[in-house]
């Protein structure tokens, strides 16, 4: 054979040729350790990503949705997706005027009653078990210093349905300012006269602190009954008085 260094002949036999003194028979290098490690590194990212492709799918990725909403409403469900507007609603769902008809008939239905043009907007959260969560914000601006935010939350379930009325008026200076007496048609519409007239006997007891500037924090001070609160804040130079009306409905919209 030749050698591969000098290219000379040596006997097969030979462990170093006669002419260099090449080892002819050297063993070839062994791999660095390094490249095991880093085969090692490979075999494990490539077991995590695909226990994490399978999490994914299996826990993340939504299903397809239908574009029908059903009549299936038990079970907790999985969250799918959420719609901001009647218009994005509408489009998703083929029947979707079924919901959407009752809750303009809501909004129309507080309009004539309170006699104000409201804004409103709208949150719609679909789930896999096909219930449908609502909640609808109606505002007003009755003058520069009062508004009245009305918010309806219900859902498909009739886990719950309920309606909080937000009367809020500002630029107040005396205690009296801040029983909203000069609001009393709206209030009226909001709760009955025995529960306003309720919240004012309480409300009264914190005349003294109001007069005496105690108390007022960032939460306010007022009077808290159940169903409602007349709550007062303090606003710059003024106070903000609030009264808010909690009130469950019958799941009407609830279809």
């Amino acid at each position: 054979m030749k050698c591969p260094h000098c290219h000379n002949e040596v006997k097969d036999e030979a462990r170093y040729c006669p002419h260099c003194g090449y080892h002819l028979h050297e063993q070839k290098p062994s791999i660095p350790v390094y490249r095991y490690v880093i085969g090692a590194v490979a075999v494990v990212v490539f077991i995590f990503y695909t226990l994490a492709m399978t999490m994914l799918n299996q826990y993340f990725i939504k299903p397809q949705i239908s574009n029908t909403i059903g009549t299936t409403v038990k079970g907790e469900g999985t969250f799918l997706k959420s719609y901001t507007s009647l218009d994005e609603f509408n489009k998703a769902f083929d029947n979707a005027d079924k919901f959407i008809s009752p809750i303009k008939d809501y909004n129309q239905s507080l309009s004539k009653t309170y006699g104000l043009t409201f804004t409103t907007s709208y949150t719609f959260r679909y789930y896999s078990n096909e219930n449908l969560k609502v909640k609808i914000i109606n505002k007003a601006i009755i003058n520069k210093d009062v508004s009245l935010e009305i918010v309806r939350e219900y859902d498909r379930t009739k886990t719950y349905d309920e309606e909080m009325l937000t009367l809020s008026k500002s630029g107040c200076l005396l205690f009296d300012d801040l029983k909203m007496k000069d609001l009393k048609p709206y209030i009226l519409k909001m709760t009955t006269k025995k529960t306003y007239q309720s919240l004012l006997n309480a409300f009264e007891e914190k005349r003294t602190l109001f007069e005496n500037k105690e108390g007022l924090g960032h939460y306010g001070v007022g009077a808290y009954l159940e169903g409602g609160s007349l709550v007062y804040y303090p606003d710059g130079q003024s106070y903000r008085s609030v009264l808010e009306i909690y009130k469950n409905k019958n799941y009407r919209l609830a279809r």
